[in-house]
């Protein structure tokens, strides 16, 4: 820390409070030189350019990266996906997945009310605080609240290990989308790089190509970076960790009472599901939102077939970048897409395939879509389904307020619901509202190129996701959120009783 000469002491002070040590260790100059003493005598006295402009700069040999993973699942994999499954039971093991379960344990030893600033706080999709002080005045000059500061951070180091640039995308994507679903407009980015040794040409090409993909990503979202570390040479026996970028996005909501939060609400609102009009396509005009007395969810569409694999056709058809666009549907790319979920990581024990295709384009659309949602106030919550799909999706909002929900997916999907129930699309998320603004949400999605559907409805104490009036999950909240609330803890203590 730098302080203002003469108020070192105050400084001090804070610090003493708080039980941590702080002590005055140089002064700063105004010459363009480093100079560090110890006991006295002079150990270094460096121009600052030699630390900066003039630096020297590695010339690491780029090799290329391709993860030791199949394109396809293996035949032990299809054989099981092919049998009759317990669906309670695969997402009981989701919500124990330590990507997916509740960070409590964490969370709860810091002091996460910030002086009694914080509007949202940890467990929600981002973090949302108010700066005291700072009311404005909105866009129709009428008086509003404090501004408030929403901070997200992501990184899905299984994605990057499959494809670095895409990964990194991603990062940056989902990091900023979460921020978005609060209110706030993300307007930067810090890092994190956490890879393997650099001096191996295979790491490097990680490397190089995850920096690629934030830059292209935090150019289309307008997050441009600020700073960020690297964390290099991570090894155990030679072998390099997973590429993982993470990246945080800070964003800005002009008025902290419109935060949106993540959980359900209240009972009796409506569940809506956004997620992008393919390239080409134009929204349905006869896709009817309200549903009786069953929903239509066109999320995925499953062509009728007489192949017993998993036939889908891709909500997000969008190429991966540096692939030439291909618009086709095909079992195949939504299967290989499905081997780098949470699913096939903590239920099928498996990775195969590719990171889910993005569409920055897309993506920009859909966090101006969110942004304008929670200040016109149409919507009481909004959810990300990244991380385990839209069952795990609807689990972690109902938890928090004990707000259960009935939903009801498409029958189509009775081919096979996995990919309906577990799949991992980006730009794809849950809302909730009451119905009388489900049309202008309807309308809005429509001029930002978004499908709209409601799906469900919040309420009760349980969670039932029917597929065609057959049910498919059906469990009480807190036979699901025991599993959820108590396996990190539970892991942690029995590594250390290990």
């Amino acid at each position: 820390m730098v302080a203002e000469k003469g108020r070192e002491d105050e400084v001090l002070r804070v610090f003493a409070k708080w039980g941590l040590d702080a002590v005055i260790v140089g002064t700063v100059r105004p010459e363009p030189r480093l100079r560090i003493r110890h006991h006295g005598e002079l150990m270094a006295d460096i121009p600052n350019q030699s630390l900066t402009d003039d630096a020297p700069l590695y010339h690491r040999p780029v090799g290329t990266w391709k993860a030791p993973v199949p394109t396809d699942p293996s035949d032990h994999v299809v054989i099981e996906l092919e049998q009759d499954r317990d669906y309670l039971a695969d997402l009981k093991k989701l919500l124990t997945s330590a990507n997916v379960c509740s960070k409590r344990w964490v969370h709860e030893q810091y002091d996460t009310m910030v002086q009694t600033n914080t509007a949202i706080g940890p467990g929600g999709e981002a973090g949302v605080i108010r700066i005291k002080g700072t009311g404005k005045l909105d866009r129709q000059a009428d008086p509003v609240g404090e501004i408030g500061l929403a901070m997200a951070l992501d990184g899905n180091g299984r994605w990057a290990y499959l494809n670095p640039k895409l990964g990194a995308m991603h990062a940056v994507a989902e990091a900023a989308r979460k921020v978005a679903m609060t209110g706030a407009t993300p307007v930067a980015a810090t890092n994190c790089l956490n890879f393997g040794n650099p001096e191996k040409p295979e790491i490097m090409a990680q490397l190089s190509a995850a920096i690629d993909g934030i830059a292209e990503a935090c150019t289309a979202l307008g997050t441009p970076i600020t700073g960020g570390n690297v964390s290099l040479y991570n090894e155990t026996k030679g072998e390099g960790i997973y590429p993982t970028p993470v990246l945080g996005i800070v964003g800005i909501l002009d008025d902290v009472t419109r935060a949106v939060p993540a959980e359900f609400q209240q009972a009796d609102d409506d569940i809506l599901l956004l997620w992008p009009v393919p390239r080409g396509e134009e929204p349905n005009p006869n896709l009817e939102v309200p549903f009786t007395p069953a929903p239509i969810n066109p999320y995925i569409v499953y062509p009728l077939t007489s192949s017993p694999g998993f036939p889908i056709a891709s909500p997000v058809p969008s190429p991966v970048p540096d692939a030439p666009e291909d618009t086709t549907d095909s079992p195949s790319k939504e299967m290989a897409a499905f081997g780098s979920s949470e699913y096939a990581k903590a239920v099928l024990g498996a990775l195969w395939g590719t990171p889910p295709a993005l569409d920055l384009e897309a993506e920009a659309g859909l966090q101006k879509l969110l942004i304008e949602l929670g200040w016109r106030k149409l919507i009481r919550s909004a959810r990300d389904i990244g991380d385990g799909g839209i069952a795990v999706a609807l689990a972690q909002a109902a938890f928090p307020n004990g707000i259960g929900a009935e939903v009801e997916q498409d029958q189509s999907l009775m081919i096979h619901p996995l990919f309906g129930l577990f799949a991992e699309p980006a730009s794809t998320v849950l809302l909730t509202t009451v119905s009388s603004n489900i049309g202008e949400i309807e309308k809005l999605a429509g001029e930002f190129n978004f499908f709209c559907s409601r799906i469900g409805t919040t309420g009760g104490t349980r969670l039932e996701i029917l597929v065609d009036g057959q049910s498919f999950i059906s469990a009480s909240l807190a036979e699901l959120r025991e599993p959820w609330e108590k396996s990190l803890e539970a892991a942690l203590h029995n590594e250390v009783m290990a």
